[in-house]
């Protein structure tokens, strides 16, 4: 009985041994001697290559491209030879921030880490691209090496005038994502003798001392307009209101108006010389939302954060008047059988003229349409709520949602709507 078992068990021995055997020597890419290869006869094509086959099947050599075919009964292993892989890299990764506000003529240092995947760490060496725009038209490009560290620091300075400029990184060997940074000036350029639209960034110190012209504290001699949805039409001015303290004969007989208000768009006009409008003073930029009142008819409105914000997704209507906390639905999400959902503003170009969207076809005597749409700082833009819609009869809350978006089309970058 004991005999039985001893040889019950050597026998199963045996048979695990065989499975552990063969499992090793049928595995993928197990790496073998030469001399296992067979092509027709025991041969040694290449050094340093890596056989991916198992026993009995025909594979490639991964050096050689040579065909062969894995013997039974060779358990030697050696290790391939390997060259140093290449560190071209491809990742960029952007440590500065991908949108700043600065003054026309200023720099703005760019700071960008090159990644090779592969090596599992930082790219020296690696040519990074530098392609800039300004209110999506080109204007330079330049290039850069990073570091030891595998670090790109690049500085810019920004002249091309009072707008967006867009700068575009690449890797010049054509791999991973581009990076890309948007840069906005801290004021909105009137053209001399233009009607230009302009919402102020940020929020402006109360009182119209909160706007500063050529970096002035005040108007000046620039006249501005607004209009107010509300305010009883007369004959000159229809609905448009003067700020407070605007001298005749461009008070308007509509009304005035005290303070500037984030969110709102403005019209203006400086005659017989360019200028630039901004804040007399600081700000400080918020996360939470931005709230303003809507009215049925046209309103003037525009972005009140310090970056490009989407129309569809950003941008929120409350139709609950009596609402104390926002439950705001976005624009892109409004039945558009009750709610006109679509934003207006002008063309710089000449011939003027308004584009709108998001749409997906022309309507009406419009020509020119945009199928994305985001809100550019310091831009004003024209909104419609229809007499009927729901829950707007005395007005809706407007919402904009300080979320950063990249500008994704050419109109989009040169919204800057002026009216000759």
């Amino acid at each position: 009985m004991n005999r039985n078992r001893v040889v019950v068990a050597a026998f199963v021995g045996i048979v695990l041994m065989s499975i552990l055997a063969y499992a090793l020597i049928t595995s993928v890419n197990y790496k073998l001697p030469a001399d296992v290869i067979s092509t027709g006869g025991d041969t040694s094509s290449s050094t340093g290559y890596i056989l991916h086959s198992s026993v009995g099947q025909q594979g490639t050599d991964t050096s050689s491209s040579a065909s062969y075919t894995l013997k039974m009964g060779f358990l030697r292993q050696r290790n391939a030879s390997s060259a140093a892989a290449s560190k071209s890299g491809d990742s960029i990764i952007l440590i500065s921030s991908r949108h700043d506000v600065i003054s026309n003529g200023d720099s703005v240092l760019i700071l960008l880490d090159v990644k090779d995947s592969r090596a599992g760490d930082m790219a020296s060496g690696a040519d990074v691209n530098f392609h800039i725009e300004y209110e999506g038209s080109s204007i330079g490009s330049g290039s850069e090496t990073s570091d030891a560290n595998g670090r790109v620091t690049e500085t810019l300075t920004l002249s091309s005038g009072e707008g967006v400029y867009v700068i575009t990184a690449s890797l010049s060997s054509g791999r991973g994502t581009d990076e890309h940074i948007v840069i906005y000036t801290d004021r909105r350029a009137v053209p001399a003798d233009k009607w230009t639209m302009f919402s102020p960034l940020e929020k402006p110190a109360s009182g119209v001392n909160g706007l500063a012209v050529n970096g002035s504290a005040g108007l000046g001699s620039m006249i501005v307009y607004w209009w107010d949805p509300n305010a009883p039409a007369v004959a000159s001015f229809s609905q448009y209101k003067s700020p407070s303290g605007q001298a005749s004969p461009n008070n308007s007989a509509a009304g005035s108006f005290g303070n500037f208000e984030a969110g709102r768009a403005y019209w203006a006009l400086m005659k017989g010389s360019n200028a630039a409008i901004g804040l007399s003073a600081g700000y400080s930029p918020s996360d939470s939302p931005h709230q303003i009142r809507v009215y049925k008819g046209w309103n003037m409105i525009g972005n009140p954060c310090e970056h490009y914000i989407d129309w569809n997704l950003d941008v929120r209507l409350d139709t609950n008047a009596a609402d104390t906390s926002l439950h705001a639905v976005p624009m892109g999400s409004l039945d558009t059988s009750n709610y006109h959902t679509k934003l207006y503003w002008r063309k710089e170009s000449a011939g003027g003229g308004y584009i709108f969207g998001p749409s997906t076809a022309v309507s009406g005597s419009f020509t020119t349409y945009d199928t994305t749409v985001q809100l550019k700082p310091w831009a004003g833009f024209w909104m419609y709520i229809p007499s009927s819609t729901p829950g707007c009869a005395s007005g809706c809350t407007l919402a904009f949602y300080p979320n950063e978006r990249i500008p994704q089309t050419t109109h989009v970058k040169q919204q800057a709507p002026v009216y000759d």
